[in-house]
């Protein structure tokens, strides 16, 4: 996974990352891959997925290297225990895509990553917006090519709509990381 990973990350940065994730349960990584490991990531076929009372986006599958013992442990190192990786997927959400709040929307568990591949700013739209009940805990504007892992137990998140003034549609891995 080395040649991948931005050569700042280095086994001790990775460390002292572990520990801030484990004080505040959420961490963002910017600069995190090398440039040919975010071309891997660029899907090349996608589904529509779309409920219109709960989301509308699209999706590909995850590319192998995503799928790799590397990276389940670089993920594992970071989060400071063994995991297992589970729903992971390339999603991308163009003008007019969102996900909603909903009332049969479980509550995560695990750690929940996501690798954005393009920056939006907060008012075109397309961040992601964690909530306890019904308050805000965490809200995650896309940066490109930054590593975000947010603690999912007991929070649901929705990602807002990414209106008109997008300049560009928002793709990125999503996973969950549940303890093994």
């Amino acid at each position: 996974m080395a040649k991948w990973l931005n050569p700042r990350y280095s086994d001790d940065v990775l460390a002292q990352a572990g520990v801030h994730f484990k004080n505040n349960g959420a961490l963002r990584l910017i600069d995190f891959l090398s440039p040919a490991w975010l071309k891997v990531l660029s899907a090349k076929s996608w589904q529509k997925a779309h409920n219109p009372l709960k989301y509308s986006y699209s999706v590909s599958k995850a590319p192998d290297v995503a799928k790799s013992s590397e990276f389940k442990n670089l993920i594992s190192t970071i989060v400071g225990h063994k995991i297992r990786l589970s729903a992971l997927t390339i999603a991308k959400f163009s003008k007019g895509d969102y996900s909603l709040l909903y009332d049969s929307l479980k509550s995560g568990k695990g750690v929940l990553f996501f690798l954005d591949l393009n920056s939006l700013s907060e008012t075109e739209g397309s961040y992601a917006v964690f909530v306890k009940g019904d308050t805000e805990v965490l809200r995650v504007i896309p940066e490109r090519n930054s590593l975000v892992l947010v603690r999912y137990d007991g929070l649901r998140f929705f990602t807002k709509y990414l209106n008109h003034r997008a300049k560009s549609e928002r793709i990125f891995l999503i996973g969950v990381a549940l303890p093994k």
